[in-house]
């Protein structure tokens, strides 16, 4: 297992689950069972309880010494150990995307710290070396959005328990409708509240490359992306629109993808302006254009994401990632030699770091190779398969988060509205099959420290043996 080091969490929202265990491939097909040493299945369980009271306290001032000790329980129960390798993670309140210092621990699970800023945090605890590894907002939180919030001044003074971490649980939901549209309302709905205004973007729920397009950007502007057909808007999502309220629509797609009749329905939700249409010759020129001229992009990115256009897999697994480094998503024929004049031209003045994602079956080494030519820094991000290239996006820009959303492989429709509301909660989307698992990622969810886990779909998308965790023989 690759270790991550701890990154900064974004706020995330609260959502009402159930607590259960996850379970290692070996020994179950279910999420409360309890699973056994990686050393023996290559698996990996993690589970988190009550912060523990304890006897060693800490005084903490902005000048001195933070010192404390944290201790696990073990895989299995028994008396806490040491956290030989873990550690406490200061993060800065008002900036909730800094991760400000780490207070590593010893072989007895004693950890100081010295200098830390006078400011307010929030601290989570890792257990890095646990048979199964354990993250804990302090105190006995397991999301960040109900953690504590801790000021340091420089007079301070302030008493903390030796923290005990208990065996890692795991809340399990399904994001969910009755049909592709209305997914994409409930994932809506579990981000938004009523008349919350956010961005809105509209796709085509039957064709997808348009709609790769518009998932970064919805992502990067903190937005929802709703499904319609070509000529009609579905009940549900009209009914979605006016619950929400938004500051704006914005159609990504030509008319031949979103009428102009939808257009005028869409209208009526955003009275006294006008419903913004973004949209190319092609889907090639499509996502160019919404790099280029989208409201929130205008040309103005931090890194290009390259994907295949003919396929789906590896773009929707990237679109989280984009609200990491403010990415847009550029398609390309990915089976060509190089570039077409109007992407390279592209690529060429935007001058910033590009991620390849997917492997050269996907997006050609002739491709690469000439990226390298045009951007400052080209990195490919891919796996053997569309699952393995979804936990390399996962790890490459998320080192630990809340929340881990999981969506059917072979189909785009959840897996894209999903997205950007993973996005928001600083969360990696990773592909699976209907019914499993695939080991590759059941092992990453547990290393990225998710003590949430989202199944997007009814189960025709994902099936109750695939949403319990079975991982793929």
């Amino acid at each position: 297992m690759r270790t991550r080091l701890a990154r900064s969490l974004a706020m995330v929202s609260a959502l009402a689950v159930a607590a259960v265990t996850f379970a290692s491939p070996a020994t179950a097909a279910s999420f409360d069972e309890p699973g056994s040493s990686p050393a023996q299945d290559g698996g990996e369980q993690r589970s988190a309880q009550a912060l523990g009271a304890a006897d060693t306290g800490l005084s903490p001032t902005a000048i001195g010494t933070l010192q404390g000790r944290l201790l696990v329980t073990p895989t299995g129960g028994g008396s806490a150990i040491p956290v030989a390798d873990g550690g406490m993670y200061f993060y800065e309140t008002s900036n909730p995307t800094e991760l400000v210092d780490i207070a590593r621990t010893d072989v007895d699970g004693y950890w100081s710290i010295t200098g830390l800023p006078v400011g307010t945090y929030e601290i989570a605890a890792f257990s890095d070396d646990a048979e199964w590894p354990v993250k804990e907002w302090v105190a006995n939180e397991r999301f960040r959005i109900n953690a504590d919030i801790f000021t340091f001044a420089d007079d301070a003074t302030f008493t903390f328990p030796t923290y005990t971490l208990g065996e890692r649980t795991f809340d399990v939901t399904r994001e969910f409708g009755a049909d592709r549209f209305a997914t994409a309302v409930a994932l809506s709905q579990s981000r938004f509240t009523a008349g919350s205004g956010p961005k809105v973007f509209i796709v085509n729920g039957r064709n997808f490359p348009d709609a790769l397009s518009a998932g970064a950007l919805a992502a990067v502007e903190e937005g929802v992306l709703l499904l319609v057909e070509q000529n009609s808007v579905p009940t549900i999502v009209q009914g979605e629109l006016s619950r929400l309220s938004p500051q704006s629509i914005t159609i990504v797609g030509g008319t031949a993808v979103v009428s102009n009749s939808v257009k005028s329905v869409l209208e009526n939700y955003l009275p006294g302006d006008p419903v913004l249409r973004i949209a190319g010759a092609n889907r090639y020129e499509t996502s160019r254009t919404v790099i280029t001229a989208a409201p929130g992009f205008d040309g103005d990115v931090d890194a290009l994401f390259i994907a295949t256009g003919t396929n789906f897999p590896d773009a929707l697994a990237s679109v989280p990632a984009a609200t990491k480094v403010n990415a847009g998503l550029l398609l390309v024929d990915g089976s060509a030699s190089r570039l077409d004049t109007a992407t390279r031209n592209l690529v060429d003045t935007l001058n910033v770091p590009v991620y390849v994602i997917g492997g050269t079956g996907v997006v050609s080494s002739g491709i690469f190779s000439q990226l390298q030519g045009l951007a400052p820094d080209v990195l490919r991000v891919a796996g053997a398969d569309r699952f393995a290239t979804s936990v390399e996006v996962a790890f490459e820009f998320f080192e630990n988060s809340d929340y881990a959303y999981l969506a059917n492989g072979f189909n785009f429709p959840d897996a894209l509205a999903a997205g950007p509301i993973a996005g928001d909660q600083n969360s990696p989307l990773y592909l699976i099959r209907r019914d499993c698992v695939p080991e590759v990622v059941f092992e990453d969810v547990l290393d990225v420290l998710a003590n949430g886990i989202i199944n997007v779909g009814g189960t025709a998308a994902i099936s109750e043996q695939g949403a319990s965790g079975q991982v793929c023989s």
